[in-house]
């Protein structure tokens, strides 16, 4: 397998178009039922709110720069290239143990952005740190979609996925997902790749609420410490 840097980088005049889409929007002056709140959909005046942050307040030169701050690599895998985040263990641990962290829809590993660095850097009383992967999906963001075939399935994205960490050198690893990232994990946890999972975690509200301020409560596993990689990304 050949993995490749990758720079994640938007280019300027993207940035600039969108704002120019945004500058052209036009949003309703009125709501259009009176009085209806969020019974017909969102509030008109909380759509305002947010078409204005995003116009004059949204940051993105800050967000891009959070963005750029982990590695970014692609690789192919059955023909099909993936993008990936991997975040190796800050400090070591008694037990480092990879963790691949997989998102839904409609979203991205941007998902996970407020716990990688807690992950791969804080430890709990049994001195465990974790190597963390945090893959876009078949389609999603920078993984590509072109030679998507038709019928693919969350049974090939999971198979795709487990190829990913051994590849990396992951012989075994845990798992923690929500939204589709639950469903792919539910197959790695109850298929032949099982083999490789040494546990997982798939409540999406506890993985946002939580998993932040105590990255270890949330993530199970119970196994000798897997081997680390000889050459890693």
């Amino acid at each position: 397998m050949t993995i490749t840097p990758f720079d994640p980088a938007i280019q300027q005049s993207e940035v600039d178009r969108l704002y120019r889409k945004l500058k052209d929007t036009r949003l309703p002056k009125h709501e259009i039922v009176p009085g209806a709140g969020e019974e017909y959909g969102v509030p008109l005046a909380w759509v305002h709110k947010l078409y204005d942050y995003w116009l004059n307040e949204y940051d993105w030169a800050s967000t891009q720069k959070r963005i750029s701050s982990w590695k970014h690599f692609t690789t192919s895998i059955e023909d099909i290239n993936i993008h990936f985040v991997h975040q190796p263990a800050k400090k070591p641990g008694k037990k480092v143990v990879p963790l691949l962290l997989v998102h839904g829809w409609p979203g991205s590993w941007w998902e996970f952005n407020r716990v990688i660095d807690a992950l791969a850097s804080s430890e709990n009383d049994e001195g465990v740190v974790f190597d963390v992967v945090v893959p876009s999906l078949p389609g999603y963001c920078w993984s590509e979609v072109e030679k998507h075939p038709k019928g693919w399935t969350l049974q090939d994205t999971a198979r795709v996925l487990d190829k990913l960490m051994i590849d990396l050198g992951y012989i075994e690893y845990a798992t923690s997902g929500g939204d589709w990232g639950h469903w792919v994990g539910h197959i790695i946890l109850l298929t032949k790749i099982a083999d490789h999972v040494i546990g997982g975690q798939r409540t999406r509200s506890k993985l946002f609420q939580n998993l932040q301020s105590r990255p270890h409560q949330y993530v199970s596993f119970s196994a000798p410490s897997p081997r680390r990689p000889m050459d890693r990304a």
